[in-house]
């Protein structure tokens, strides 16, 4: 596989986003891969005023608050994107159709804010990024979140989150997972009807949560 410059990648994209594209993935190659950077301003114009999933890989994508025309957007999936807390944020803020949001291997993540003007968001799923220290999020119909990473962040998913009743965790790099849920979950979903939970070992014991 050659390897395509930027200026090819760019040129390619402005011909692909068009007006009516419904659904758009742009996953740069392995082991061939560019430095690129999705050009946000793409969809700061109608072109993907019709959009309504977006995923990236491998790629970086900055300056995403200035997008907008994205009301039909209902899935957007991240995937060892370098994208800070702040500009998610802002990409997603515009984006209020939103159901589902997929989070993977985005390392430059620090703290993570879902706004409650995403009122259709029923799905949200963090995997692997490391340097994730808090999740918060206002979206008020959030039912669903699945996460895989350390144990000891901090997690907040509504007030009240009486939405969410599915939750899968999961830690392969440290331990009390299974510690960390049990002193979480009773205010962090407290109408919860499935769990899912994964821990590669436990150093200290586990309390039973009465009732739950």
């Amino acid at each position: 596989m050659c390897q395509c410059s930027s200026s090819y990648v760019d040129h390619w994209l402005q011909g692909a986003i068009t007006p009516g594209i419904e659904d758009f993935e742009l996953q740069m190659p392995w082991p061939n891969k560019i430095s690129y950077n999705f050009p946000s301003s793409l969809l700061s114009t109608e072109r993907g005023s019709s959009m309504q999933s977006f995923a990236l890989s491998d790629c970086a994508f900055h300056s995403a608050a200035g997008v907008g025309f994205l009301s039909n957007l209902t899935k957007v999936a991240l995937s060892s994107v370098p994208i800070t807390g702040e500009e998610l944020c802002g990409f997603i803020s515009n984006s209020l159709a939103l159901e589902r949001l997929d989070l993977l291997n985005c390392h430059d993540i620090v703290h993570l804010k879902i706004p409650c003007l995403l009122s259709q968001l029923n799905f949200l799923q963090v995997e692997d990024c490391v340097m994730l220290e808090i999740t918060e999020s206002s979206a008020p119909n959030l039912s669903q979140f699945s996460y895989l990473g350390r144990p000891t962040i901090h997690i907040s998913l509504g007030d009240p989150p009486i939405k969410l009743r599915h939750i899968h965790m999961s830690s392969f790099d440290d331990s009390n997972m299974l510690y960390s849920a049990s002193t979480k979950l009773p205010s962090m979903a407290p109408n919860l009807q499935t769990l899912f939970l994964t821990s590669t070992y436990e150093i200290v014991n586990t309390p039973m949560v009465h009732g739950k």
